[in-house]
């Protein structure tokens, strides 16, 4: 069986609303991201590739191995590739670099950012308060 290694920063993280898609896949760690990205929010999580912004911050997320049945759910959930795209990045886990894919909101969907509330400390479900 293939598995992918994936990086989630919000609904699919633990304790958030959409956790129960990756309740059978293997939770590796905590991690956080090698490279800087914008994180929004309106109602929904929106990571935006764009590390020119000011307040772009490395971004606080979890790490899964994932079945491709299981990321195949996942694609459908996003709306890939045409609200969200999957892309690798890497992220850090205890210091070791680890190649993930990452969902990042399609361009065209976020017209003007100052609509939106920006995530200053990349931690998005700090914001709702879900723990």
């Amino acid at each position: 069986m293939t598995t992918n290694t994936i990086f989630v920063y919000g609904t699919l993280k633990r304790g958030c609303f959409n956790d129960y898609m990756l309740k059978d896949s293997e939770f590796i760690d905590e991690v956080i991201t090698k490279d800087p990205y914008l994180l929004i929010h309106d109602s929904l999580p929106f990571l935006i590739k764009n590390s020119d912004h000011e307040y772009s911050t490395k971004i606080k997320g979890e790490l899964y191995e994932v079945t491709d049945d299981v990321f195949k759910k996942i694609d459908k959930l996003e709306g890939h590739p045409t609200f969200y795209t999957r892309q690798c990045i890497w992220v850090i886990n205890k210091g070791n670099m680890v190649y993930a894919w990452c969902y990042f909101i399609n361009d065209h969907f976020v017209n003007d950012i100052k609509e939106y509330s920006i995530i200053k400390n990349g931690r998005w479900e700090d914001k709702w308060f879900f723990h």
